[in-house]
């Protein structure tokens, strides 16, 4: 890695950063109740989508129709959760699958998280759980006492399961991961994944380059 490449990289990185916290810290409020519950994991792994790209990298290649082949997928947002962020939680790793599907599809798309149900037992259903606090804390919810931890599933009762979110714990997380993949980016001696990095940049430098719409055709 060249001493511009390094630059250039660290360049990336930190404005990466800057804009999570420009976008996130507006709504999260974590010294009041309400707010930012579906805004943070939205934004979250939104990010994740762009953070993965980044980690796994891009062929480089283009589809017949202009549009970027293999470009930012959820397979690589997975990749990246159970890789990067399961080295500040390992539960990442177990139940990343879950959190990027429940959370990520469904504030996107739904306004709010899926709920989701067992592939061979119907019945069984696992719904969504958003909170503010530490990665375990205590919560009044449904009329109980309980003890929550971040991203450990709980059956609240009989084929009624949950995936509790701490909304400021998925943010710090995010933040340390990309820290952790930063230095690893520099204690690769194969450099792919500072090249994965940088051709991704480029890629999305060109973005307009090869992306049409009929308004301007």
């Amino acid at each position: 890695m060249t001493n511009e490449e390094a630059r250039r990289i660290d360049r990336i990185i930190n404005d990466l950063v800057v804009a999570i916290n420009t976008d996130i810290s507006p709504i999260i409020q974590p010294n009041r109740p309400e707010g930012g519950y579906f805004g943070v994991p939205r934004t979250v792994l939104c990010y994740v989508d762009v953070i993965g790209l980044l980690y796994s990298g891009w062929s480089g290649k283009k589809k017949k129709n202009g549009d970027k082949d293999d470009f930012a997928t959820p397979k690589k947002a997975k990749i990246f959760i159970k890789e990067i962020l399961s080295q500040v939680d390992e539960l990442y790793e177990k139940h990343g699958d879950l959190l990027y599907d429940m959370y990520r599809h469904g504030t996107v798309h739904l306004h709010s998280p899926k709920k989701m149900a067992s592939r061979t037992e119907p019945s069984k259903t696992i719904e969504w759980l958003l909170y503010k606090g530490d990665r375990e804390h205590w919560e009044y919810y449904e009329n109980r006492s309980v003890k929550f931890r971040h991203l450990k599933v709980i059956e609240w009762e009989k084929d009624r399961f949950m995936l509790p979110v701490s909304i400021v714990i998925l943010y710090e997380d995010l933040l340390e991961a990309i820290d952790l993949y930063r230095k690893l980016i520099y204690r690769d001696k194969s450099g792919k994944l500072a090249k994965n990095l940088l051709t991704v940049a480029d890629g999305l430098d060109q973005h307009f380059d090869f992306t049409t719409h009929k308004f301007w055709e």
